[in-house]
């Protein structure tokens, strides 16, 4: 698995009636040379909201933030482009430039890899970040799954129910909440992620390829609490087996084809 792949998710969080919609994003864990540190694999998480004015019990305009009803493509596309992408430049180990940072989308809906302003955002300073697609039907392929969202989740239950029963205060709270809890995310858990998706890989090899693998027992926590996690895990000589014999096999009704 590529140290400089990049994930990210579109995900609703909810708390005491009060719903945003977030973007997030994490890379894989790893040493940053040029820093001398741990790179901690958090690019950041971001609210789809919008600033408006309001009175004041004084009768003050103040500043606000609204959350969006519904999100677009628009919306979609401003945010990768102003805001995941110049934070993964600068979050990132500057020797992945040396490679392509791919960021992956779960939904082929949401935008174009061909657009132009995501090239140009993607190739500033000397970077090369695209834009992937996951495999469809394929939830198992996402870095940003359920239990990182539930990890963020559980942060917002501690939150104080007072405050969030007023709409200003509350949507002020579960942005903070959110914040939070993506920050509270350790890189054992991120790691652990990157390694999952790794196995899912490996188990739908085994089946050339299609979404019908059952996921087992990996075994990571007790590696993890011995200190012997790998890197990457490696692959089942039948996994790789079965995945050459697809590829064989379709390369041969090709050439029938022609």
């Amino acid at each position: 698995m590529p140290g400089g792949r990049d994930m990210k998710k579109v995900k609703s969080l909810d708390h005491n009636g009060i719903t945003v919609m977030f973007m997030a994003a994490v890379a894989r864990p790893q040493w940053d040379p040029h820093k001398n540190e741990q790179f901690d694999g958090k690019i950041g998480a971001w609210p789809f909201v919008r600033e408006e004015q309001i009175l004041n019990a004084e009768t003050k305009l103040q500043s606000t933030f609204v959350a969006l009803e519904t999100v677009t493509k628009d919306d979609v596309q401003r945010m990768i482009t102003e805001l995941i992408i110049p934070a993964i430049r600068h979050k990132m180990p500057v020797h992945l430039m040396q490679g392509i940072v791919y960021i992956q989308q779960d939904s082929a809906k949401i935008r174009c890899a061909g657009d132009v302003m995501f090239v140009e955002e993607g190739r500033k300073g000397g970077w090369n970040i695209q834009m992937q697609n996951l495999p469809p039907y394929s939830p198992d392929f996402t870095v940003m799954d359920n239990a990182l969202f539930k990890s963020i989740q559980a942060t917002l239950k501690t939150l104080p129910a007072p405050l969030l029963s007023a709409p200003v205060t509350g949507l002020t709270e579960l942005l903070s909440g959110v914040e939070r809890g993506f920050e509270a995310l350790t890189r054992d858990q991120i790691n652990d992620a990157f390694l999952s998706l790794q196995k899912t890989m490996e188990c739908t090899m085994r089946v050339q390829g299609s979404n019908t693998y059952e996921l087992g027992p990996t075994g990571k926590e007790q590696l993890q609490f011995e200190g012997s996690l790998p890197v990457s895990i490696l692959c089942n000589p039948d996994a790789m087996l079965a995945c050459r014999a697809a590829l064989d096999e379709a390369t041969e009704e090709a050439l029938e084809a022609i």
